[in-house]
């Protein structure tokens, strides 16, 4: 099966974009591939995508991510850099 065909996009938002309109097509083309490996895991290794191994993704309740987010502006850091610090200290805290 060939490789999808993906364009280089400028942005991210262009990037979703194309996703978006084009999930019909995409769902057939895995289908049609059906390989046991994640949708995500297809587009690592057949399209050289490079993500840093020391990126986790995390999904939140959405009060919690609210809260994590008032908390972060009050403080004037970004959200991600924020929950990241809370992450490393309660770690740590509960390896103490």
């Amino acid at each position: 099966m060939a490789k999808l065909p993906l364009p280089d996009f400028k942005t991210e938002a262009e990037e979703a974009d194309w996703y978006y309109e084009h999930r019909d097509s995409l769902d057939d083309y895995f289908e049609r591939v059906n390989d046991p490996r994640s949708f995500a895991q297809m587009l690592l290794e057949d399209h050289n995508i490079v993500i840093d191994p020391n990126t986790v993704t995390l999904s939140l309740p959405a009060g919690d991510l609210q809260l994590a987010r008032q908390q972060a502006a009050s403080r004037g850091v970004e959200d991600e850099k924020y929950l990241a610090d809370l992450i490393h200290r309660a770690l740590h805290s509960e390896a103490a």
